[in-house]
C-alpha cells in the first residue's frame, strides 16, 4: 500500500509534461500515478514514455465520455492502493516538491486534506497567490457530498480512501449531472 493514490486525467497534452514533472519532483516517494489517457495523441505518448519507466506510473487508454467518466473513475478508486485518493488533470501542476511530504506529514488520519495546486492556462504558467499552507478537515460536508457526489473541487483536496469507501462515495456520470 502507498499514502497517496494520484488519478490523473489526461485530456491534453499540452502541460502534461510540467504536471508530471511536479508529481515525479516529490520528495515524497510514498505514492502511485494512474494516468486516464483520454487523447489518442503521439504528443502525450512522447511525454509519457518518458515517465513509464517508473513503476509507481500506470497508464490507462479509454475512450472517455459523458457517460462513463464516473464509472473509470469509481474503479480506478476501488483498484488504487493509496491511503488517500488525489484527482488531478494534466494541467493541475503541485505546488511544490514538499506538497506530497507536508500532507503526509501533517495528515493525522484526516478524512479530507485540502491543499494547494497550480491550474495552468493560455495566459498563466503560475500563480504567485498559492502558498504551501495545508488545511486539515476532520469531516467532509454532508450536503457537499449529497449534492456533488465526491466534494466539489476535488482536486484542490486529498481524500482518504477508506472514507470515501465507507460512505459510498462515488463519481457521477456527467449525462446525470
Amino acid at each position: 500500500m502507498v499514502f497517496f493514490s494520484i488519478i490523473l486525467t489526461i485530456f491534453s497534452d499540452k502541460h502534461l509534461e510540467e504536471c508530471l514533472n511536479s508529481i515525479f519532483s516529490q520528495t515524497n516517494s510514498d505514492f502511485e500515478v494512474i494516468c486516464i489517457d483520454t487523447t489518442n495523441s503521439e504528443k502525450t505518448d512522447e511525454i509519457l514514455s518518458k515517465f513509464l519507466m517508473d513503476t509507481r506510473l500506470t497508464r490507462i487508454k479509454v475512450d472517455i465520455t459523458v457517460d462513463n467518466i464516473g464509472d473509470i473513475k469509481n474503479n480506478l478508486i476501488e483498484s488504487s492502493t493509496g491511503k488517500y485518493l488525489s484527482f488531478l488533470t494534466s494541467n493541475n501542476v503541485l505546488s511544490n516538491p514538499e506538497v506530497l511530504e507536508k500532507i503526509s506529514e501533517s495528515s493525522n488520519n484526516a478524512e479530507l486534506i485540502s491543499s494547494n495546486i497550480d491550474v495552468i492556462n493560455e495566459n498563466i504558467t503560475s500563480n504567485p497567490f498559492y502558498n504551501p499552507i495545508y488545511t486539515k478537515y476532520t469531516e467532509i460536508g454532508e450536503d457537499e457530498v449529497e449534492e456533488y457526489g465526491v466534494p466539489y473541487n476535488l482536486s484542490r483536496n486529498i481524500i482518504k480512501k477508506e472514507y470515501v469507501v465507507q460512505n459510498h462515495i462515488t463519481f457521477r456520470n456527467m449525462n446525470h449531472c
